[in-house]
């Protein structure tokens, strides 16, 4: 596990830890953010690193005319946002494209 100490500008400092959460290989524990100054915050992370399952995943769409379309992703990755958005990524090869 890595712990880092965090300090500057909310500005900076909220982007960076987001983006470093949105990393499907590191599970990041935040502490509240303490107020140094005005316009400077700390914020202490622990960051452990975790095994991404990088199977491959099939994604159902439904059209408005009730068909279904299958995409198949190769080496493909689905990271949990939030409670009502997922990320999905992965590999899509078309032979006859």
């Amino acid at each position: 596990m890595l712990k880092l100490l965090l300090t500057g500008s909310p500005d900076e400092v909220h982007p960076f830890i987001h983006n470093l959460q949105s990393f499907p290989g590191y599970r990041v524990t935040l502490s509240p953010p303490e107020t140094l100054e005005s316009d400077v915050i700390r914020v202490r992370a622990s960051v452990r690193s975790v095994p991404v399952d990088r199977s491959p995943v099939a994604v159902r769409l439904h059209t408005a005319d009730s068909r279904e379309i299958d995409i198949h992703f190769l080496d493909g990755m689905v990271i949990r946002m939030d409670d009502r958005t997922l990320y999905i990524s992965g590999k899509v090869f078309d032979i006859f494209g």
